[in-house]
């Protein structure tokens, strides 16, 4: 019975898998096949078919993936990955991608400084406006 427990508590943690929000690919994916490797040395000891492992591959790839950051997950699922090691290699990219995207937008927004105008002008201010004109100005402000 202890070594059933030992199975299904490993089971359960697949489900639980998620990437934390400073944690990179790397050491997700190492946490991944940590787990992995438990859930192996657990199928083996109780003296299960080595057929249970493929069914655990896929179910930890699921789980690998939906534990992903959003940002990184959504590209993942696009690609459909069939393993762990193409869903890590395609999360790895689009990491680097995203570490490297915030320096390209600083680059293209800085300010450029505006010119140093010595001595600068007045503009000109032009006062042409006839009676009507002004006559119909201050009518639209009343209207106001």
């Amino acid at each position: 019975f202890g070594e059933q427990q030992k199975y299904a508590d490993l089971m359960i943690e697949i489900t639980k898998l998620s990437q934390g929000e400073k944690e990179k690919i790397r050491d997700y994916h190492a946490r991944v096949l940590e787990l992995r490797r438990k859930l192996d040395a657990q199928i083996r000891k109780e003296g299960l078919a080595d057929g249970l492992m493929n069914g655990v591959d896929n179910l930890l790839c699921k789980h690998f993936i939906l534990g992903m950051k959003p940002e990184i997950r959504q590209r993942v699922k696009y690609d459909r990955p069939a393993t762990i090691e193409q869903a890590k290699e395609i999360a790895r990219r689009q990491e680097e991608s995203m570490e490297e995207e915030p320096k390209e937008i600083v680059a293209k927004v800085e300010p450029t400084p505006a010119p140093l105008v010595q001595n600068p002008q007045p503009l000109p201010v032009s006062t042409n406006i006839s009676p009507s004109t002004s006559t119909e100005y201050e009518d639209l402000l009343k209207k106001m």
